[in-house]
């Protein structure tokens, strides 16, 4: 069930149960159709079905939150995402935590460790640990030399730099 759809029943559901718990609503209706012995046990039934309908609108409610403001990542297709690079030289203290940032956002990527490169090679120029999107540099700097980041990145950061539209 959609989260909106979860938190629309929910809510109905606990409408209708507070309505005829907090009301003679139903007391008066079953009376009227000789079922007056039924209103004894209305509240093992109703105070129940308030609780539960309560309990799926308060989910239904948290899973549309989450949704829209809890980071959930909205996956782009893969033949649409620019491959990530993690550049950085070995024995850099960040680079480390920028791979577990990256994983921790759950971003598919490539590693490139400077070292390897040839010199004069362009990513050679990028600071210690630094991050690309295709050609786009979304965490580190590029400094002309290889050097040290004074930071790391954090998944929301790198999340937040992927959905901003790529400067042109």
């Amino acid at each position: 069930m959609k989260p909106g759809q979860q938190l629309r029943f929910g809510a109905l559901g606990a409408a209708v149960a507070g309505v005829c718990c907090f009301t003679p609503l139903l007391a008066v209706t079953l009376a009227l159709a000789g079922l007056g012995a039924a209103v004894a046990w209305l509240d093992l039934v109703l105070l129940p079905v308030l609780a539960a309908s309560m309990l799926l609108a308060g989910l239904g409610g948290w899973r549309l939150w989450r949704a829209r403001h809890a980071g959930a990542v909205r996956r782009r297709d893969e033949a649409s995402m620019e491959p990530l690079t993690l550049v950085y030289f070995d024995g850099c203290p960040n680079a480390p935590r920028a791979r577990a940032a990256l994983h921790e956002a759950g971003l598919a990527f490539e590693e490139v460790l400077q070292d390897d490169l040839p010199p004069g090679h362009r990513l050679r120029g990028y600071t210690s640990p630094s991050i690309l999107a295709g050609e786009r540099l979304l965490y580190g700097t590029d400094a002309g030399e290889s050097g040290c980041s004074v930071s790391s990145p954090n998944p929301a950061l790198l999340r937040q730099a992927l959905q901003a539209p790529a400067e042109r």
